[in-house]
């Protein structure tokens, strides 16, 4: 059989919930049944199913506003707020200039332990997942923001596009370079910046 046709009755199989990617066996792709894989979900009411992707994404990009949730989400306001509304006993707020930030109540402060720089990869969540951005974006360089499909460089938690919009000093080119490496790494590669 060609291998297109293998890849269009995979396609149409995943599509149809039968099966699903399993583990890999060295560089080749495997195939599971998808019941077999993963477990059935628990029912849930809506008001749940909201409550849980609620608190879902605030734990993962805490903190982050109402507004930034329903964005993300594509939930209408009144759904998006009535999944916080149910969350918000596991999760902390703080209003910084007028706005409601949420975040997991077991969130401490200042004891982060991200590295100070990551290389970001297009469309990534640092950036697609809020629907204000200037906390990660300068208002002064958002022009300079051509997409969010570019790939770009975070340093201690700003946007850097790889096209500096100045010159990059050189405390933030060693942290650039430290998380080029750990990329490098990650990859087995090499990897240096030009």
């Amino acid at each position: 059989m060609p291998a297109y046709l293998q890849r269009g009755i995979l396609g149409r199989l995943a599509q149809h919930g039968i099966l699903c990617f399993g583990p890999r066996r060295g560089k080749q792709q495997t195939f599971v049944l998808l019941e077999e894989w993963i477990p059935p979900a628990k029912p849930r009411t809506r008001r749940e199913a909201l409550a849980e992707l609620a608190l879902r994404y605030f734990t993962s990009h805490g903190p982050a506003t109402l507004k930034d949730f329903s964005w993300w989400s594509g939930l209408s306001s009144a759904d998006a707020r009535s999944g916080l509304e149910s969350a918000a006993p596991q999760l902390v707020r703080a209003s910084v200039d007028e706005q409601d930030f949420w975040s997991p109540r077991d969130e401490r402060s200042g004891t982060s332990t991200s590295p100070a720089a990551l290389l970001l990869p297009p469309f990534d969540e640092f950036l697609v997942a809020y629907r204000d951005r200037r906390r990660t974006v300068d208002p002064a360089h958002a022009g300079h923001l051509h997409s969010l499909l570019s790939p770009t460089i975070a340093v201690k938690g700003r946007i850097i596009v790889p096209r500096f919009f100045g010159r990059p000093g050189s405390g933030e080119l060693r942290l650039i370079e430290t998380a080029a490496r750990r990329y490098g790494a990650y990859l087995g590669l090499p990897a240096e910046l030009q």
